[in-house]
């Protein structure tokens, strides 16, 4: 099984700086405020219903804010693009039940398991191969969303080019913040 390739182009820090302004911070309070609030309630009632001592969901909600958030500033920073990872308030609700047979660290263990599994299925190209098929379907099928799926192809194959390309540089023009991309 072969890995997919990853396309990374390198980030200085002052660039990373630049790309930074007031809307984004505005957008990352407004994130923070909701984050904060609605899904932390949903973890603290799932978690006293489940019968979870104040360490465990003291932990939980440590692992979901700051595990999560360091993740998804290392992906912002690899690919260039606003990726964000955190839990889902379905899987959280989906604890309450499995904890009423199920001791917490099986359900860890469950919720690990799960993750690696998609991270395989990531990596090994499964997950492209059938969001290219559906990406196909769609845009043939000329409906709403067409332009969008066609927008998304462009961009990729913009960065398969680049890939490829070994010469040169320019602005990359599809993706959302300043990227450098590989000439053709």
């Amino acid at each position: 099984m072969q890995l997919e390739k990853h396309y990374s182009p390198l980030v200085r820090p002052g660039q990373a700086l630049s790309d930074f302004g007031g809307e984004y911070a505005v957008n990352a309070f407004v994130a923070f405020i909701f984050a904060a609030s609605g899904p932390v309630a949903i973890i603290l009632a799932v978690g006293t219903r489940g019968g979870l001592s104040e360490s465990d969901l003291s932990s939980w909600i440590f692992g979901a804010f700051f595990i999560n958030g360091l993740i998804s500033i290392a992906f912002c920073w690899l690919y260039r693009e606003p990726l964000v990872f955190f839990w889902t308030i379905p899987g959280t609700v989906l604890v309450g039940p499995a904890l009423g047979h199920l001791s917490f660290p099986e359900v860890i263990g469950a919720f690990v398991a799960t993750g690696l599994l998609m991270l395989v299925l990531g990596l090994s190209g499964w997950v492209r191969r059938c969001t290219d098929s559906v990406r196909r379907q769609r845009s043939s099928a000329g409906g709403p969303r067409s332009d969008h799926v066609r927008y998304i192809s462009r961009r990729d194959k913009i960065i398969r080019e680049a890939r490829s390309a070994d010469r040169g540089t320019q602005s990359c023009p599809s993706r959302p913040m300043r990227v450098t991309c590989r000439n053709p």
